[in-house]
């Protein structure tokens, strides 16, 4: 990227990577279970290395951390904030996602930040 002069990098994790960053407060109830399920815990902590390298780049860089993806309709109305509580019940569609990653390419809102998305 940084050859080609690609400055924005945009990423899409998952709100789960809050349980293992120390970020736990937002998910509260994902340290007590992640224990059980060691290859969930370990796809997430991959997630955590890709995060920092982002975070260690010298790109400008947005990492969007949605909650459980689900497939449904685009509805246009959902939380987005960083930080933001993600609960058990959370989910959003993958369509807003999409959407809200397309508009981050011309958007500085987030920019250097990690923001969470829900309904």
């Amino acid at each position: 990227m940084q050859k080609l002069g690609v400055k924005r990098f945009i990423s899409q994790s998952a709100f789960a990577v809050a349980a293992l960053d120390g970020e736990w407060c937002e998910v509260p109830y994902l340290p007590l279970i992640l224990p059980f399920f060691p290859k969930v815990k370990a796809m997430f902590a991959d997630k955590v290395l890709q995060e920092q390298e982002i975070l260690n780049s010298n790109l400008d860089w947005i990492i969007v951390r949605p909650a459980k993806l689900i497939d449904g309709p685009r509805m246009g109305v959902f939380k987005a904030h960083d930080p933001l509580m993600i609960g058990p019940g959370a989910k959003i569609s993958r369509a807003d996602v999409a959407e809200f990653l397309l508009e981050q390419v011309n958007d500085s809102t987030y920019l250097y930040k990690i923001p969470r998305l829900k309904y």
